[in-house]
Protein backbone atom coordinates (compact mmCIF):
# COMPACT_ATOMS: atom_id res chain seq x y z
CA UNK A 1 0.00 0.00 0.00
CA UNK A 2 1.70 3.70 -1.19
CA UNK A 3 1.29 5.48 2.14
CA UNK A 4 2.17 9.11 2.46
CA UNK A 5 1.74 11.73 5.06
CA UNK A 6 1.06 15.03 5.59
CA UNK A 7 2.92 17.13 9.16
CA UNK A 8 0.77 20.07 10.18
CA UNK A 9 3.12 22.04 11.58
CA UNK A 10 1.76 25.66 10.72
CA UNK A 11 0.67 26.48 14.46
CA UNK A 12 2.04 28.90 16.40
CA UNK A 13 1.06 28.13 19.84
CA UNK A 14 0.25 31.46 21.08
CA UNK A 15 -0.39 29.87 24.72
CA UNK A 16 3.50 29.20 24.81
CA UNK A 17 4.04 33.24 24.36
CA UNK A 18 6.81 32.39 21.49
CA UNK A 19 7.80 34.15 18.83
CA UNK A 20 8.50 31.70 16.87
CA UNK A 21 6.38 28.54 15.80
CA UNK A 22 5.80 25.66 18.58
CA UNK A 23 7.30 23.16 16.61
CA UNK A 24 10.89 24.76 16.15
CA UNK A 25 11.05 25.02 20.15
CA UNK A 26 13.55 22.96 21.23
CA UNK A 27 12.80 19.98 23.76
CA UNK A 28 15.77 17.42 24.94
CA UNK A 29 18.41 19.59 22.55
CA UNK A 30 16.53 19.36 18.53
CA UNK A 31 13.24 20.88 17.50
CA UNK A 32 9.96 19.21 18.53
CA UNK A 33 9.47 18.61 14.79
CA UNK A 34 12.83 16.51 14.16
CA UNK A 35 11.19 14.38 16.56
CA UNK A 36 8.08 13.61 14.89
CA UNK A 37 9.93 13.63 11.81
CA UNK A 38 12.39 11.49 12.47
CA UNK A 39 9.55 8.87 13.54
CA UNK A 40 7.85 8.84 9.79
CA UNK A 41 10.78 8.76 7.94
CA UNK A 42 12.14 5.14 9.63
CA UNK A 43 8.13 4.05 9.32
CA UNK A 44 8.21 2.19 6.08
CA UNK A 45 4.84 2.28 4.81
CA UNK A 46 5.26 5.60 4.70
CA UNK A 47 6.73 6.55 0.83
CA UNK A 48 7.35 10.59 1.56
CA UNK A 49 6.21 13.20 3.62
CA UNK A 50 4.56 16.72 3.36
CA UNK A 51 5.39 19.13 5.92
CA UNK A 52 2.56 22.41 6.08
CA UNK A 53 4.49 25.09 7.62
CA UNK A 54 3.88 28.76 8.73
CA UNK A 55 4.62 30.93 5.63
CA UNK A 56 7.35 33.04 6.83
CA UNK A 57 9.23 30.07 8.08
CA UNK A 58 9.41 27.67 5.07
CA UNK A 59 13.32 28.29 4.92
CA UNK A 60 13.52 27.34 8.20
CA UNK A 61 11.13 24.64 8.38
CA UNK A 62 13.73 22.99 4.76
CA UNK A 63 17.06 23.81 7.20
CA UNK A 64 15.58 21.84 10.34
CA UNK A 65 15.02 18.90 7.32
CA UNK A 66 18.64 19.02 6.52
CA UNK A 67 20.26 19.18 9.88
CA UNK A 68 18.59 16.57 10.89
CA UNK A 69 18.77 14.41 7.69
CA UNK A 70 15.01 13.72 7.12
CA UNK A 71 15.39 12.61 3.46
CA UNK A 72 11.78 11.47 2.81
CA UNK A 73 9.77 15.03 2.89
CA UNK A 74 9.03 15.68 -0.73
CA UNK A 75 7.60 19.45 -0.13
CA UNK A 76 7.44 21.73 2.48
CA UNK A 77 4.05 23.84 1.90
CA UNK A 78 2.72 27.15 2.94
CA UNK A 79 -0.47 26.70 5.81
CA UNK A 80 -3.55 28.33 6.36
CA UNK A 81 -5.22 30.65 9.15
CA UNK A 82 -6.61 27.21 10.56
CA UNK A 83 -5.64 23.48 11.28
CA UNK A 84 -7.85 22.73 8.81
CA UNK A 85 -6.90 25.22 6.23
CA UNK A 86 -3.33 23.93 6.75
CA UNK A 87 -4.35 20.40 6.20
CA UNK A 88 -6.10 21.19 3.01
CA UNK A 89 -3.00 22.82 2.09
CA UNK A 90 -1.09 19.73 2.04
CA UNK A 91 -3.97 17.67 0.60
CA UNK A 92 -3.89 19.70 -2.45
CA UNK A 93 0.00 18.08 -3.48
CA UNK A 94 -0.72 14.96 -2.53
CA UNK A 95 0.79 12.43 -4.68
CA UNK A 96 -2.11 11.19 -7.47
CA UNK A 97 -0.87 7.20 -6.78
CA UNK A 98 -1.21 7.50 -3.24
CA UNK A 99 -4.15 5.03 -1.62
CA UNK A 100 -3.66 5.86 2.21
CA UNK A 101 -2.42 9.39 3.80
CA UNK A 102 -1.32 10.06 7.45
CA UNK A 103 -1.97 13.27 9.09
CA UNK A 104 0.25 14.12 12.30
CA UNK A 105 -0.06 17.32 14.36
CA UNK A 106 3.79 18.50 14.34
CA UNK A 107 3.63 19.73 17.98
CA UNK A 108 2.92 15.90 19.28
CA UNK A 109 6.67 14.25 19.13
CA UNK A 110 5.66 11.76 21.10
CA UNK A 111 4.63 9.49 17.67
CA UNK A 112 6.63 5.80 16.81
CA UNK A 113 7.02 4.16 13.84
CA UNK A 114 5.49 1.12 15.69
CA UNK A 115 1.98 3.53 16.50
CA UNK A 116 2.23 4.91 12.76
CA UNK A 117 2.37 1.59 11.64
CA UNK A 118 0.05 0.25 13.78
CA UNK A 119 -3.16 2.26 11.88
CA UNK A 120 -2.25 1.06 8.78
CA UNK A 121 -6.34 0.34 7.43
CA UNK A 122 -6.04 -2.90 6.24
CA UNK A 123 -8.88 -4.28 3.06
Amino acid sequence: MKAQAIIVAAGFGTRLKSSRPKVLIHLRHKPILAYVLEAFQVCNPIKNIIVVAPQNYLAEFKNTLEQYEISKVSQVVAGGATRAESVRCGLKVLDKQIELVAIHDGARPLVTPKTIRQQEIHP
